[in-house]
């Protein structure tokens, strides 16, 4: 390899493989597509995010006002609830793989 082949080489090897070709215009039509879809996405997904908080929040409270009441009623109550829950779970469960079956 002669120095001229090298230095073509060189130079050849310094030039990047993916221009960017993206002028600002397109990365703000970029910026502002996403901004629109995340709104949208958020509109769907805030009202079930906010139902799931208030769900957790209302199982909370339960359990603190029946810890007020005593022992008893406490371990009643996390019981009841944590069966609830383990049922409800183990049906939605058994719907989403029975449709797959």
């Amino acid at each position: 390899m002669s120095n001229v082949e090298a230095s073509e080489a060189l130079v050849e090897a310094k030039i990047p493989l993916l221009k960017n070709n993206v002028d600002e215009h397109e990365n703000e039509v970029l910026v502002r597509r996403v901004w629109n879809e995340s709104k949208k996405l958020w509109h769907i997904a805030g009202p079930a995010i906010f139902n799931r908080v208030s769900n957790y929040s209302m199982l909370v409270i339960t359990q603190v006002f029946a810890g007020h009441l005593g022992d008893m009623e406490l371990a009643a109550t996390s019981i009841a609830m944590n069966l609830i829950l383990g049922l409800d779970l183990g049906i939605m469960v058994k719907f989403k793989f029975s449709f797959w079956f």
